[in-house]
C-alpha cells in the first residue's frame, strides 16, 4: 500500500535557481507523503506549503538537491531524491517490483509512467495488478480510468473514476478526470457537475480552474471561462497554459488587445509554445496587423512544419491580403497534412472564388460541408459561387442552409437576395434585404440593392429613398449615384438623372453606364448634340456592351430632328448589337426594326419588329408600344422617338 506517513523533516530550501538540468522534464514521486515548501525570505525560515498530491509534476526549478513544481496555488521546493524522471520511471519501479512483486504502489507508478509514455496496454497490465492487490487502492482506479479513456473506453473509464470517488470523495483528481471523460460523451451537465465538485474539494487548485475554464470555453460561455481562467492564474502566474487559453477566450469575444496581452504573456513564460504564436496569429488577424500574423505563423511552422492548422491560417490571412496564389499554396500543404481540414477547404474554396475558378470551389466548398456539416461559412460561400455560374435555384438552395444554422447571416441574406433578384421573384428579395437592414441599419450596399429590386417593380419612389440612404452611408459610390439617375430617368425627371449621373462620373469617370444613360437623359431634354457625345463616350468605354452600341443605333434612327438621323449608321450599328447579343435581345431587335424602317426597308422593319411583340418578355416591359410600332411599320412610316 501507499506510504502515507508524514515525514516532516526541516529542509534548507533554496532561494533561487541555478542548474536547470531538469527543468521542463517530468518526475514520478517515489511515493505519497512529500511535502513541499519554501524559504522565508524576510525570515530565512522554511515554509511548508502541504503534501504532493499528485503523482507526477513537470520540473520549474532545479538547485541544489531540490526541485520546484507547482501545486494548486504554490509552487515550492522538496528533496530531488523523492522522485525519479519519466525517462528512469519504467527502470526504476520495475527494480521494485523484482524485488517486491507485491508492492502496489510500485505497479500503480510503473503503470503511470506506461501511461504518460503511451503505452496504454502495458499501463493496463501493471494497474489491473495493483487493483488485483488492492482492490480499495484509489490512484489505481483514477489511472486505469484515465488509461480506459484514452483508449476511447469511456464507460469502463467511467466506472473506475466512479469507484475511485466513491472510496474517497475528497478526491479532486478523480472527479476532474471524470469530468474529462463526460466531456468526451458529450454528457455536458455531468461534466461541469463534477468539474463543480472537483473546486469544492480543491477551492484552491489552478487545474480545477483550468479545466473548468476550458469547459466553458468548449461551450462557447466566454465570460464564464474568463471569470475560471482568472482563477488559475491568481493561483499560477506562471501558467503559459492559462494565458493562452484566456487570450484564446479574448478571441472569441473578438477583444483582440486583450487577447495580445494574454498571448505576449504566455509567450514570455514558454518563447516555444507554438499554440500561443498560433492564436496570436489569429489575434493580429483580427487587428487587420496582416504581417504580424504572417510572422506568427511562419514562426509556428518552422517549429513545427506539420502544423497543418498554421498552413491554413496562414492560408486564410493570404486570402485576406488578396495573394490567392500563395493562398492556395498553404492551403494545399494544409490538407496534404490533414486531408479532413474542413476549415482549409473552406478557405481554399474562397480562393477559387476570388480566382473566378468557379467549379474548383465547389468542389472545395462541398468538401469541407462534408467534414463538417455545421460550417455555416461553407454553405455561404457555395451560395456565392453558385451566383457566379447564374444558378440560381442552387445558390438559394445552399444559401438557405447558411441561414438556417444562423439566420443572422448578413452576407448570406445579401446574396441570397441577389439570387432572388436575378430570378426576378423581387418581393422575396426585398424581404431579404428588409431583414439585412433590420440587422444593419447602415448597410449601404443593403439599402442599394434593395432599391434595384424596387426599379424592377417600377416602385420607383421607393427605390429613390434606397438610393438615398445609401448615399447617406456611403456618398462615393458611383454605382449609387448611377442607379438612382437611372431611377430618375424611369420617372422622366431628366434634370434631376442628369445631376445623378454627373455626380456618378465624377466619382468614376470611366463609369460607362453613367455616360450612357446622362446621353438618354439628355435626349430626353432634347439635348441631341450633348447627347450623341455620351453615348459614344460609353461605347468608347466598354465597345463590347451591346446596349451600348443599340442606344447609338436607336437615336440615329428616330430622333425627331433630321440633322442627328443617319440610317445607314443605325443600320450597321443595330445588326452589330443583335450580333453581340446572338440575336437573342428583343430590345436590340427593336432598334433594328426601327432604323430598316428609317432607310425605307419596311418589309424588314415589319419582319424583325414582328419577332418583337411576340416575345413574352418585351409584351411584359413595351408591348403596347411595340405593337404601335409595328402598325407604322406596316403604314411604311418610320418611328420618331417624341
Amino acid at each position: 500500500p501507499f506510504v502515507t506517513a508524514l515525514l516532516f523533516v526541516v529542509f534548507a530550501f533554496p532561494t533561487a535557481r541555478a542548474d536547470d538540468s531538469w527543468v521542463g522534464k517530468t518526475v514520478i514521486l517515489k511515493r505519497q507523503g512529500i511535502y513541499y515548501g519554501r524559504t522565508d525570505p524576510k525570515t530565512g525560515q522554511e515554509v511548508y506549503f502541504g503534501e504532493l498530491k499528485s503523482t507526477s509534476y513537470e520540473v520549474r526549478g532545479d538547485q541544489d538537491g531540490f526541485l520546484r513544481v507547482h501545486q494548486g496555488a504554490k509552487e515550492g521546493w522538496f528533496p530531488k531524491g523523492e522522485v525519479v524522471l519519466l525517462d528512469d520511471a519504467l527502470q526504476y519501479f520495475g527494480g521494485i517490483i523484482d524485488n517486491d512483486p507485491k508492492n502496489v504502489s510500485a505497479y500503480v507508478r510503473r503503470g503511470i509512467a506506461w501511461e504518460l509514455n503511451g503505452e496504454l496496454d502495458s499501463a493496463l497490465k501493471d494497474l489491473n495488478e495493483a487493483i488485483r492487490l488492492d482492490p480499495k487502492n484509489v490512484r489505481a482506479f483514477n489511472a486505469r480510468g484515465i488509461t480506459l479513456a484514452e483508449k476511447g473506453e469511456y464507460d469502463e473509464a467511467l466506472r473506475d473514476l466512479t469507484e475511485a470517488i466513491r472510496l474517497d470523495p475528497k478526491f479532486a483528481f478523480a472527479f476532474g478526470n471524470r469530468a474529462g471523460v463526460w466531456l468526451l460523451k458529450e454528457e455536458f451537465e455531468k461534466a461541469l457537475h463534477d468539474l463543480n465538485e472537483s473546486i469544492r474539494v480543491l477551492p484552491n487548485d489552478f487545474d480545477a480552474f483550468l479545466s473548468r475554464g476550458n469547459f466553458w470555453t468548449l461551450r462557447g460561455n466566454f465570460d464564464k471561462a474568463i471569470c475560471d481562467y482568472d482563477e488559475a492564474i491568481r493561483f499560477d502566474p506562471k501558467s503559459a497554459e492559462a494565458f493562452n487559453n484566456r487570450g484564446y477566450a479574448w478571441i472569441e469575444k473578438q477583444d483582440f488587445d486583450k487577447a495580445i496581452h494574454d498571448l505576449d504573456k504566455a509567450i514570455g513564460l514558454d518563447p516555444e509554445c507554438a499554440e500561443a504564436y498560433y492564436n496570436r496569429g489569429r489575434a493580429w488577424s483580427g487587428k487587420k496587423e496582416y504581417d504580424k500574423a504572417i510572422a506568427d505563423l511562419d514562426f509556428v511552422i518552422e517549429i513545427d512544419p506539420e502544423s497543418g492548422d498554421a498552413f491554413a491560417a496562414r492560408g486564410y490571412i493570404w486570402n485576406q491580403k488578396n495573394d490567392y496564389d500563395k493562398a492556395i499554396l498553404d492551403l494545399d500543404q494544409a490538407i496534404n497534412i490533414d486531408n479532413e481540414n474542413a476549415s482549409a477547404y473552406l478557405y481554399r474554396g474562397f480562393s477559387w472564388i476570388n480566382k473566378s475558378d468557379f467549379d474548383k470551389a465547389i468542389s472545395d466548398l462541398n468538401e469541407a460541408v462534408r467534414l463538417d456539416p455545421k460550417l455555416e461559412d461553407a454553405y455561404r460561400n457555395l451560395g456565392i459561387a453558385w451566383n457566379h455560374k447564374n444558378d440560381y435555384g442552387k445558390a438559394i438552395d445552399k444559401l438557405d442552409q447558411a441561414l438556417a444554422i444562423n439566420s443572422t447571416d448578413a452576407l448570406a441574406l445579401a446574396h441570397r437576395g441577389f439570387a432572388w433578384s436575378q430570378k426576378k421573384e423581387f418581393d422575396k428579395a426585398i424581404r431579404d434585404f428588409d431583414e439585412l437592414i433590420r440587422l444593419e441599419p447602415k448597410n449601404a450596399d443593403a439599402y442599394d440593392r434593395r432599391g434595384g429590386a424596387w426599379i424592377h417593380k417600377e416602385e420607383y419612389d421607393k427605390a429613390i429613398r434606397d438610393f438615398d440612404q445609401s448615399i447617406r452611408f456611403d456618398p462615393k459610390n458611383a454605382d449609387v449615384y448611377d442607379r438612382r439617375g437611372f431611377t430618375w430617368y424611369r420617372k422622366k425627371e431628366y434634370g434631376k438623372a442628369i445631376r445623378d449621373f454627373d455626380d456618378a462620373i465624377r466619382l468614376d469617370p470611366k463609369h460607362s453606364d453613367a455616360w450612357h444613360f446622362r446621353g438618354c437623359s439628355l435626349i430626353g431634354k432634347k439635348n441631341y448634340p450633348e447627347a450623341v457625345q455620351d453615348l459614344d463616350k460609353a461605347i468608347e468605354l466598354e465597345p463590347a456592351d451591346a446596349s451600348y452600341v443599340a442606344g447609338k443605333a436607336w437615336l440615329l434612327a428616330t430622333c425627331p430632328e433630321a440633322k442627328f438621323r443617319d440610317g445607314k449608321k443605325a443600320v450597321e450599328l443595330a445588326k452589330k448589337a443583335c450580333e453581340m447579343s446572338k440575336w437573342q435581345n428583343s430590345a436590340h431587335l427593336d432598334t433594328l426594326a426601327a432604323a430598316c424602317a428609317e432607310v425605307g426597308d419596311f418589309e424588314q422593319a415589319v419582319n424583325w419588329q414582328q419577332k418583337v411583340v411576340e416575345d413574352k418578355n418585351m409584351e411584359q416591359d413595351d408591348g403596347q408600344r411595340a405593337r404601335k410600332r409595328l402598325e407604322l411599320y406596316k403604314q411604311k412610316k418610320a418611328y420618331r422617338d417624341e
